[in-house]
C-alpha cells in the first residue's frame, strides 16, 4: 500500500517569525493556549516528532491492533468484517449491508433504509492513543470520523468521549464528554429545553480548522490523545491541536468509525500510548 512519506526536517522559523512580526498575534497565542482553544499548525513534522512510526512497542507505545483488510467476505448481504469489528447495521438499516472489503479496504456506505450514520466499532482499551490509518473521502458530502468511547461512562450518550471528523474543507475536532454529548445538555436538546447559555458553553468544546481534503485521493491521518491534547496530523502536517479537559478522560474502550454518507479506510494501526 501506497504510504505518506513525513518530512525529516521541523520548520523552526514559524514561532520566532510570529513573534518579531506580529507580536500582539504571538501574545493572543499565548492566551489562546492558557484557556484551551484549538490551535492550528500547518507544519511538517518528523517521524520522531509524533513517536517512530516504524516500531511496534518501543516503550513509548505499544500496538494495540491493526488491520490492512487484505481478506474478503463470503457473501454480499450483511456486514461480515471480521477481525473484531463490529457495526451498527442490524440496529440502524436492518440488518442491511453497509461495510463492505475489497480491493484491500473498507468501505463504508450507508444504506437508503438506515435512520442514522454509518458506525464501525473496534474495542481497544487505552488512557492515551495515537490512531494511524489512511482514509478517502469520494463526494463533496461525504465525511470521515473517528470517535472514541468509554461504554462504562454513564454521563455521556453512548459512551461518547471525544472526536475528530474530516470533511473536504475542514477538520474537526469535539470533546464529547463536556460538551454535546454529555447526558444533562443532550436530554435538555432533545427535549427542546436546552437554555442559550448551555449551547454557548457547549460551543468551547468543539474546534473547526479550515483544511482542504482533496476528494478521490487517500490521505494519511494520525490522531494523538495524550492528556487533555487532541491533535491530528494528515498527510505529513500537523493540522491541528486542541487542549480540553475532557480528552483526559482515565478509561477510553471503544473506537469507532463513522460516515454520514461514504468513506474509505486502510491500513489501520491503534497504539496505546505510554504515560
Amino acid at each position: 500500500m501506497p504510504r505518506c512519506q513525513m518530512s525529516q526536517r521541523l520548520t523552526s522559523l514559524f514561532p520566532e517569525i510570529c513573534i518579531a512580526t506580529f507580536p500582539t498575534l504571538a501574545l493572543l497565542c499565548g492566551l489562546t493556549a492558557l484557556i484551551g482553544i484549538g490551535l492550528s499548525f500547518d507544519t511538517q513534522v518528523s517521524a520522531a516528532d509524533d513517536l517512530n512510526a516504524s516500531a511496534e512497542s518501543d516503550g513509548k507505545r505499544t500496538l494495540l491492533f491493526e488491520d490492512d483488510f487484505e481478506r474478503n467476505e463470503s457473501q454480499e448481504q450483511t456486514d461480515e468484517l471480521g477481525n473484531g469489528w463490529g457495526t451498527n447495521s442490524d440496529k440502524r438499516a436492518g440488518g442491511n449491508k453497509q461495510v463492505d472489503l475489497g480491493d484491500g479496504a473498507m468501505f463504508i456506505f450507508r444504506h437508503k433504509t438506515a435512520d442514522h450514520g454509518v458506525s464501525v466499532t473496534h474495542p481497544a482499551e487505552f488512557k492515551d492513543c495515537q490512531i494511524q490509518l489512511r482514509f478517502r473521502l469520494d463526494n463533496k458530502a461525504d465525511d470521515f470520523g473517528i470517535d472514541i468511547a468509554d461504554m462504562g461512562f454513564p454521563d455521556v450518550h453512548a459512551g461518547h468521549i471525544c472526536k475528530v471528523n474530516f470533511r473536504p474543507q475542514e477538520i474537526e475536532i469535539l470533546d464529547f464528554k463536556n460538551g454535546r454529548m454529555k447526558k444533562s445538555y443532550r436530554d435538555a436538546a432533545k427535549a427542546g429545553t436546552a437554555t442559550a447559555e448551555q449551547k454557548a458553553a457547549v460551543k468551547q468544546y468543539e474546534r473547526k480548522w479550515q483544511h482542504p481534503i482533496t476528494l478521490g485521493q487517500w490521505h494519511d491521518a494520525v490522531i494523538t490523545i495524550r492528556g487533555d491534547i487532541f491533535s491530528v496530523q494528515l498527510d505529513g502536517t500537523k493540522i491541528a491541536t486542541f487542549t480540553s479537559d475532557g480528552f483526559d478522560h482515565p478509561t477510553k474502550d471503544m473506537i469507532r468509525f463513522s460516515a454520514r454518507r461514504e468513506a474509505r479506510v486502510d491500513d489501520v494501526k491503534v497504539y496505546s500510548l505510554a504515560p
